[in-house]
């Protein structure tokens, strides 16, 4: 489970790398991946349709949030 918390250690962690460029992607809870699956359990998705996982101008959502940490806090970081 992510949190604002695991979040900055991320960011913190990627500064401290000696590269040229980095892509960072938020999770795709997938049916069928151990993520789809505890996300189910815990209630994390954020929309009922657990497929959007994009929004309608074609940029990545998203579809879960967690205690404490909303949807919109993950993709902003």
């Amino acid at each position: 489970m992510e949190t604002k918390e695991t979040i900055e250690q991320t960011i913190h962690f990627a500064q401290e790398l000696d590269v040229f460029s980095l892509q960072v992607s938020l999770a795709a809870p997938y049916p069928g991946t151990e993520l789809y699956e505890r996300a189910t359990l815990n209630g994390w998705f954020a929309k009922k349709d657990k497929a959007a996982l994009v929004e309608t101008d074609g940029f990545q959502q998203s579809s879960l949030e967690y205690p404490g940490l909303s949807k919109e806090e993950i993709r902003l970081g």
